[in-house]
């Protein structure tokens, strides 16, 4: 389908996997896309701390949906199941998919939008055009930043918000002080 072919790549959707359904709802002005993989499908598990590294066959599934960049201004969601493997010590390990970021329920992609906002704009205005809480968007700087980075950009931040509050405060101060001088003129004349 030809729906699904313009969305494979971006995603990096490749076998097993492959998009099961693409739904467009006009009301809620949403995007959902639900990918599915292939029956007896192996899927790569690697864990440096416990030493594996290899292919394994789904045990179980688990359904996840991940916030992705919006499509033409409409809210664009993934939906999957997705599989955990039993690697032979009686433990299910749930595997990564490709679209994944590193911050629950967001694609890699979104995550990269986010961050590009985040260094680039206040917080509190990144929160209004995405609609993720300011919680959740400082938890995925920390995840992506180093602790350094992270103070500078909310120190960065913190004085940008200073300094526009100064400035309003000023402009204030010069209302007040237009207003009065208006009312001095008025009494002279």
């Amino acid at each position: 389908m030809l729906g699904n072919k313009l969305f494979e790549k971006p995603l990096n959707i490749k076998e097993p996997w492959y998009i099961e359904k693409i739904h467009f709802d006009k009301e809620k002005e949403q995007l959902d896309i639900h990918i599915n993989f292939k029956k007896g499908a192996e899927f790569s598990y690697t864990d440096e701390e416990d030493n594996i590294d290899g292919k394994f066959k789904a045990y179980d599934t688990k359904q996840k949906t991940w916030r992705h960049v919006n499509f033409f201004n409409h809210d664009f969601y993934i939906h999957a199941r997705v599989p955990r493997v039993d690697i032979g010590d009686g433990k299910a390990r749930r595997i990564k998919t490709p679209w994944e970021g590193k911050t629950k329920g967001f694609t890699q992609l979104f995550e990269t939008l986010l961050m590009q906002l985040c260094t680039s704009l206040p917080i509190s205005r990144v929160e209004k055009i995405t609609d993720v809480s300011d919680d959740k968007l400082w938890r995925i700087l920390r995840k992506h930043f180093d602790k350094e980075e992270v103070e500078k950009l909310k120190n960065d931040k913190a004085e940008v918000e200073e300094l526009k509050k100064q400035k309003n405060e000023v402009e204030e101060e010069k209302e007040i002080l237009k207003t009065i001088m208006d009312e001095i003129e008025d009494k002279d004349s």
